[in-house]
């Protein structure tokens, strides 16, 4: 299962990233913050995600928290890309993300979210693959 919480209030002293912030320069006060919030000001507007991905590969080891207008049948994808909680603004249903979170146990891609990868599984079970191409 892919771990992500819902927090009832931001952290203090939270660095608050709005999603037009390219992060082309991530200086040491962002990588070494506690915690960092990234906004989704409407739920078509996905730069957060890459700004969390951003952040996870350049090193952030805090907590990601993504917060606006985050819906919670999306969950398994703010955890994907390094989130690890989620502020909600509006009501939600915990039943919807804990569903999200447990429906695949694996990923195709390579994620922030420790998740398994079926590649790697299918070389675990049966060793590497070569299939001339593409891939795998």
């Amino acid at each position: 299962m892919t771990k992500l919480s819902v927090i009832k209030s931001l952290p203090s002293g939270s660095l608050v990233i709005d999603n037009t912030n390219s992060l082309h320069e991530l200086d040491e006060a962002f990588l070494s913050s506690e915690a960092i919030v990234l906004l989704f000001p409407t739920f078509m507007d996905g730069r957060a995600y890459s700004q969390a991905r951003r952040l996870r590969r350049e090193g952030f080891k805090g907590e990601l928290i993504a917060s606006g207008d985050i819906r919670a049948d999306q969950a398994r994808q703010y955890a994907q890309v390094g989130f690890t909680a989620l502020y909600f603004e509006k009501p939600f249903d915990q039943k919807i993300i804990d569903d999200e979170l447990n429906r695949f146990p694996e990923a195709y891609q390579n994620t922030f979210a420790g998740t398994d990868t079926v590649y790697d599984l299918r070389v675990a079970r049966s060793g590497p693959h070569f299939s001339g191409g593409g891939a795998f």
